[in-house]
């Protein structure tokens, strides 16, 4: 694997034309070290073959904790820096929405797994298919009479956002605002847009799961609750954390998947 040293900047112009430019730099090598805005140096790899097998390599880690250090203390001298606040287990909080699976190397992601994957039960998803289709078939119909009709707002959008809504058990009225955090959580180019809608969405979680603590439903997030490992239990941070990620996951990708088939 040959690396292309000489820094590119990687700024608001390259991430104007992606596509063209990660097809410029795979076909130029596999292997790219580029500077973003921040001055902060980082390796790109941009071929398939490549990529899976420093994925699968145990020397490279995905722990948030680790990288944000690593991240602070490569900062180009002068530049501005990301604030560290902590949480409450002293974890840097990165949003409020890091301490999920994804941003974890075992055994902590080990640990998450095993937990987690007990509220996620065949019965439980399998018991979601009907109301799916029943969702699906409300959205196509409500299409059927138009001339014209976008995909992403009739029917990308809607139909995975109620999804994980009822499957978590979030109350009917905020799904809009829910779509709104999504997007705005996910739009880089609006950092204090992002930034309100993770205090707000964390907001309405921790009120949103004192109200499952007081009150149990037959819903994800109670199951996410009540779920135990010898005696280890989910924290509310850990809770949090894995709310934004199915609705990352579930959402977003689920828009476009649909928006691109």
């Amino acid at each position: 694997m040959t690396a292309h040293t000489d820094p590119i900047p990687f700024d608001a112009g390259f991430a104007q034309d992606l596509h063209a430019r990660y097809a410029q730099l795979r076909a130029a090598g596999p292997v790219h070290r580029l500077v973003n805005e921040s001055g902060l140096p980082v390796w790109v790899v941009t071929r398939y073959d490549d990529a899976r097998a420093l994925l699968a390599d145990p020397r490279l880690g995905k722990d948030a904790q680790t990288i944000f250090r690593l991240v602070m203390d490569r900062f180009a001298p002068g530049a501005e820096r990301p604030d560290p606040a902590e949480s409450e287990d002293g974890r840097f909080a990165g949003g409020g929405f890091d301490m999920h699976m994804l941003n974890m190397d075992p055994p902590d992601h080990t640990r998450l797994r095993k937990l987690v994957v007990k509220a996620f039960t065949a019965r439980r998803i399998e018991s979601l298919r009907p109301r799916i289709e029943q969702i699906s078939e409300e959205l196509l119909t409500a299409m059927a009479g138009e001339s014209e009709v976008d995909i992403l707002d009739a029917f990308a959008f809607p139909l995975p956002i109620r999804v994980i809504c009822e499957l978590l058990g979030v109350d009917e009225s905020r799904r809009d605002d829910f779509r709104r955090w999504t997007n705005q959580l996910l739009d880089d180019l609006d950092a204090e847009a992002s930034v309100q809608a993770a205090g707000e969405m964390s907001k309405y979680l921790t009120e949103l799961l004192a109200a499952k603590r007081e009150n149990p439903g037959d819903d994800l997030l109670t199951a996410l609750i009540e779920v135990s490992e010898d005696e280890d239990r989910l924290s509310e941070g850990e809770l949090i954390s894995m709310v934004f990620l199915l609705l990352v996951a579930g959402h977003e990708t689920t828009v476009n998947l649909i928006g691109n088939g």
